[in-house]
């Protein structure tokens, strides 16, 4: 299973080459207006979200959109896990494990509180299943949350497949957000 979860993660970095940063911007600006109509998204007042690889759907515009309207958090690698800590804008940003954009604000205790959260992922499916990039980060994260919290996956349309292999450490989104 995991020669084939590495065989499509090589695909989908693949088909990521094959696009343009205009065209990865434009795709980012419908994914980012779908998302920004969701409703779980509207109601939403506390929202964890994610500082953009530049092979991910770009979140860094929406991330200054959208600060002074919601409280939005960002994860933070520490160890083995994630945890979550307020952003508050590029000021309080630094490069954190793999050279990932982090929040320097200190960590939040209690990431029940939170009404949404957004991930990105390498490949997902109609139905939510969601391929990240291997280390598990996310599922850990995810798995640790209550089970009614809403979880959206941010993807490009090329990312969407028809099936992927999974693991029962795999942790399902509710919605898949890819256009």
């Amino acid at each position: 299973m995991m020669k084939a979860k590495s065989d499509l993660r090589s695909l989908i970095r693949n088909l990521k080459g094959q696009y343009s940063d205009e065209e990865k911007r434009r795709l980012s600006a419908a994914a980012l207006k779908s998302l920004e109509n969701d409703s779980h998204f509207l109601k939403a007042s506390s929202v964890v979200a994610y500082y953009s690889l530049p092979d991910e759907v770009d979140t860094h515009d929406f991330l200054e959109k959208w600060r002074e309207r919601k409280r939005l958090f960002l994860p933070k690698v520490e160890g083995q896990s994630l945890s979550l800590h307020p952003y508050l804008g590029m000021p309080f940003m630094q490069s954190g494990a793999f050279g990932i954009m982090e929040p320097s604000t200190p960590a939040v205790a209690n990431a029940d509180a939170m009404d949404l959260i957004i991930v990105p992922g390498m490949a997902f499916t109609a139905d939510g299943k969601r391929l990240g990039r291997g280390k598990g980060f996310y599922d850990r994260f995810l798995a640790g949350l209550p089970p009614h919290k809403y979880i959206i996956g941010l993807a490009f349309p090329f990312q969407m497949v028809e099936n992927m292999p999974t693991e029962p450490t795999d942790v399902q989104m509710n919605r898949v957000i890819f256009k």
